[in-house]
């Protein structure tokens, strides 16, 4: 069985550095990875973030109460008029619906709808790389998600409204801020269309469009269902989209943001090497 692992862990390595170090075929593609350190690095992030997630490290009671001292809520305006004014009269088909959109039609249409564009543009072979660096912005976004939820322990509107007697007889829920699952589609849609722009395709605006309606859609169930205030899903909207668009534009562009016409195409932005950092070891590199 050992020699299995090995032998695929080895075949693995031959072809995403013979992928890495493929010649450029077309000119207009900006985009530069190398699998070596991208396929370990996303694996090292999904697996961290499903630990710390089975961990359930969150509080066991509010750090962000929002409460008086009469127990009465201080729950800001915003916050309270959209959940007065956009929870559904039945939260639980709103929160089965995000779950569909979150985490079914928001992935599926990044790599359903990357493997389209680029199949259009006859470069179906580039799928693969493109759905590694989406997910390496995806997996980066929810590990960033979990430590804030530990963080911040913010009692979930549904919980929030419950009379005290209730609250104080059941577990308490502070995994409201920020929504991980808004954070988790926006990443993934802002990745998998900017690496689709960053290549040059053709048709990369309607992996936007399609994505960013998936992803606004399960923002807006996630306060229907009463499971985030708006300012919740607006929080994880916000730092996945620019996860999303960050990551592949800060590491994987080649040349630089502004590269000119007279600079080498071999030129890779955001080389990043493991270096030891005293009792550990850290991330070191440039991306200018």
């Amino acid at each position: 069985m050992r020699r299995c692992w090995a032998f695929a862990v080895a075949a693995t390595l031959t072809t995403v550095t013979a992928v890495s170090q493929a010649e450029d075929k077309h000119p207009n593609d900006r985009l530069g990875y190398d699998l070596r350190f991208d396929v370990p690095f996303t694996a090292g992030l999904l697996i961290s973030g499903v630990a710390l997630q089975a961990m359930d490290l969150g509080p066991t009671t509010c750090r962000w109460c929002e409460r008086g001292a009469d127990d009465a809520s201080t729950v800001n305006g915003l916050d309270a008029w959209t959940r007065d004014n956009l929870r559904w009269q039945d939260p639980n088909v709103a929160q089965r619906a995000s779950d569909i959109t979150g985490y079914v039609l928001t992935p599926l249409s990044g790599v359903v709808g990357g493997a389209l564009v680029a199949y259009a543009d006859d470069r179906f072979d580039e799928t693969l790389v493109n759905l590694v660096i989406a997910t390496e912005a995806a997996a980066l976004s929810g590990l960033l998600t979990q430590a804030v939820k530990v963080t911040a322990g913010r009692e979930r509107p549904s919980y929030h409204a419950l009379p005290k007697e209730e609250r104080e007889s059941r577990d308490a829920e502070t995994g409201s801020y920020w929504s991980g699952h808004s954070s988790l589609a926006f990443s993934f849609a802002t990745a998998s269309g900017t690496v689709a722009s960053l290549r040059g395709y053709r048709h990369a605006w309607a992996l936007w469009a399609v994505g960013l309606t998936f992803a606004s859609a399960t923002a807006y169930l996630r306060v229907a269902g009463d499971r985030h205030y708006l300012t919740d899903t607006l929080s994880g909207a916000a730092s996945g989209a620019a996860i999303g668009v960050a990551l592949p534009l800060l590491h994987h562009v080649r040349g630089g943001l502004d590269r000119r016409k007279d600079q080498p195409a071999k030129d890779q932005l955001g080389r990043v090497h493991l270096t030891p950092m005293g009792a550990g070891i850290g991330l070191a590199g440039s991306f200018w």
